[in-house]
């Protein structure tokens, strides 16, 4: 696949954060990281990412506070985000869906090739997406 496609993965976890760029990469994507919320910030403003891999918890500013800043930034408002975390809460779940999620993804419940497969369809689709196999909550 080739697209210019921007791709921001928010994740403090190095081998996690590693691995989705790496297939990102080979799938034709530009893509950007931070570990954390501050970086993030400030990449997300300057690069003005497609589409945003975000873990919730993160250092310094959380997850959900980053999907407050992107959404209520004119320049930045359209860019898809898909949680990609632990928290598996229906909470959590249902605050990711009112501050915009794209899609929400439990690290445990599924791999990182599918959200990459996930993640080309809806950039050939434009579909919204979630691994909840029970309710589709976006």
């Amino acid at each position: 696949m080739n697209n210019s496609h921007k791709i921001l993965i928010i994740e403090d976890d190095r081998g996690i954060r590693r691995a989705l760029e790496f297939l990102l990469k080979k799938n034709g994507y530009r893509v950007f990281s931070a570990a954390d919320g501050t970086n993030a910030i400030q990449i997300i403003f300057d690069e003005k990412p497609d589409l945003i891999i975000l873990d919730l918890m993160i250092p310094e500013i959380s997850g959900f506070k980053i999907m407050q800043k992107i959404k209520e930034n004119e320049k930045t408002c359209n860019a898809k985000i898909f949680i990609f975390t632990n928290l598996s809460d229906e909470k959590d779940k249902r605050m990711a869906k009112k501050l915009g999620a794209d899609g929400y993804f439990v690290k445990a419940e599924i791999s990182i090739n599918e959200i990459i497969k996930k993640i080309n369809q809806v950039f050939e689709t434009n579909v919204l997406l979630t691994n909840d196999k029970k309710e589709n909550i976006i």
